[in-house]
C-alpha cells in the first residue's frame, strides 16, 4: 500500500510541474480572475481527469486509437482551440489600454465560474499528452508487483490525482499573491507573455496534427 501511494505522489508531483497549456492556462485565470475562479478550472481539469481514467479502464482508448486519423484530428481540434484562445486573448490585450491596478475581490467574480470550470475541463480534454500520460500509468502499474492487490489501480489513480489538485491549488494560491506584487503594466505584459506561450503552445499542436512536425 505504501508503495502504490509513494508512486503515486511521485507521478503526480511529476505532471504537476510540467511546463503545457493547463499550467500556463492555470496562471492566467488564477492572476486574471482570482483564487475561486482558479478552484473552479481545477475542478474542470479534476472531472476530465476522472472521465479519462474511465475511459481508459472500460477499453476505449485502445479503440479510438485504432480509428482513423484520431491522433491527427485530435491534436488538430485541441491544437485549433489553444491557438484561437491565445490569439483571441493577445489581441484583446493589445487593443485595451491598461487597466487599474484591481484587488483580489475586484476580479474574482462568480460569473466567471462556470465559464473557468469549462475551460478546465476543454483544456485537459483536448491536450493529448493527458491521454498519453494516464496510459502510461496504467502500463506502470501493469508492470508493477502489486498490479494484483485488490483496488491498487484505484488507489494509485487516485494519489496521482489528488496529488496534482493539492499541487495546483499551491500554484494557484502563488499566483494570485504574485499579482498583488505587481502594477498594472507589470500585469499586461504578464498577460502577454502567458497569451503568446498558449498560442504557440496550440500552434504547435497544430502542426503535430498536419504531421508537419
Amino acid at each position: 500500500m505504501i508503495q502504490i501511494i509513494g508512486e503515486g505522489i511521485v507521478a503526480g508531483v511529476l505532471v504537476s510541474i510540467s511546463v503545457g497549456p493547463i499550467f500556463f492556462m492555470l496562471l492566467d485565470i488564477s492572476i486574471n480572475r482570482g483564487f475561486r475562479n482558479a478552484l473552479m478550472y481545477i475542478l474542470g481539469v479534476f472531472i476530465s481527469d476522472i472521465i479519462m481514467v474511465c475511459i481508459l479502464q472500460a477499453g476505449l482508448f485502445e479503440t479510438l486509437q485504432k480509428t482513423p486519423l484520431f491522433k491527427d484530428n485530435f491534436y488538430l481540434i485541441g491544437g485549433g482551440l489553444l491557438f484561437i484562445a491565445g490569439i483571441g486573448r493577445l489581441a484583446y490585450l493589445l487593443i485595451t489600454p491598461t487597466k487599474p491596478h484591481t484587488t483580489e475581490t475586484q476580479i474574482d467574480s462568480k460569473r466567471t465560474y462556470s465559464s473557468s470550470l469549462l475551460q478546465g475541463f476543454i483544456v485537459n480534454s483536448m491536450t493529448p499528452t493527458v491521454f498519453l500520460f494516464w496510459l502510461g500509468m496504467a502500463t506502470l502499474h501493469s508492470q508493477r508487483s502489486y498490479a494484483l492487490v485488490h483496488n491498487s489501480l484505484l488507489i494509485f489513480y487516485l494519489t496521482i490525482i489528488a496529488t496534482v489538485i493539492v499541487l495546483d491549488i499551491v500554484k494557484a494560491s502563488l499566483a494570485t499573491r504574485l499579482r498583488a506584487l505587481l502594477d498594472a503594466t507589470m500585469v499586461k505584459r504578464l498577460n502577454l507573455a502567458l497569451a503568446i506561450i498558449i498560442m504557440l503552445l496550440g500552434g504547435r499542436m497544430l502542426l503535430l496534427g498536419l504531421n508537419i512536425l
